[in-house]
């Protein structure tokens, strides 16, 4: 017990918790993100939002099923992958409706997906609609603290619409796993002058990485502390 109020202090330094904030979860598919922003969502008392694509339904459910759901003030909310622009964008509404009536809410989501973030814009509606959904993402982090989870994707260093994210987030949080250790990192950029050109290889090669939290990640009952490593709380 006394092990999960270090690991829960530490993720809620880490995260921000329970203040305004908008934070980026980066890693690769498999890595953890949801099942961290699940056991986040029952850490945190006040109310918290899980807005998820379908297909993470299994552990979403496997997480709150241990640690007793029920009890907690989460909502979980799912949306089907491959929706139009626009049924996100009703979803975030619905979420930011919902948010504004509680104080300091976490909202987490994986809504920004690979295929969004990567594929070319198709009309200016297309366009219109990113920005949309990228400012109504924003505007949850002016009620409470956002964390969106975003996939790495390994065959480009960053997604062709990063820099929408980037100028927006006020930390960037990076994970890598091992075998069953994951480890948390802060990512700092050097950002492009204005007029600049966004060159992808240039600004990866610029990054600095701070090790925030060694982890380790158990089938059944999600995170746990990692104590045989010097923690970096």
């Amino acid at each position: 017990m006394i092990k999960m109020k270090i690991l829960k202090e530490a993720l809620f330094k880490v995260f921000n918790l329970g203040e305004k904030a908008f934070i980026i979860l980066y890693g690769t598919r498999g890595s953890g993100k949801t099942t961290l922003l699940t056991q986040l969502a029952i850490m945190y008392e006040k109310p918290s939002f899980l807005l998820f694509y379908r297909e993470n339904e299994p552990i979403i459910s496997n997480i709150l099923e241990k640690y007793g759901y029920e009890r907690k003030n989460a909502t979980v909310k799912l949306i089907e992958r491959f929706k139009p622009l626009s049924a996100y964008i009703e979803s975030i509404i619905n979420i930011i409706l919902e948010g504004a009536k509680a104080e300091r809410p976490l909202v987490c989501t994986d809504i920004l997906s690979p295929e969004i973030l990567l594929q070319p814009f198709r009309s200016e509606e297309d366009i219109f609609l990113f920005g949309k959904l990228i400012t109504l993402l924003f505007l949850i982090s002016t009620i409470g603290t956002l964390i969106l989870e975003v996939e790495e994707n390994p065959r480009l260093m960053l997604p062709y619409r990063w820099f929408a994210l980037i100028e927006l987030a006020d930390k960037l949080i990076l994970i890598r796993k091992g075998h069953r250790l994951r480890v948390l990192y802060e990512v700092r950029l050097k950002l492009p002058e204005v007029g600049e050109r966004w060159d992808h290889e240039k600004v990866w090669k610029t990054l600095s990485l701070r090790r925030l939290l060694f982890l380790t990640l158990e089938k059944e009952y999600g995170f746990r502390p990692m104590v045989s490593r010097k923690q970096e709380f």
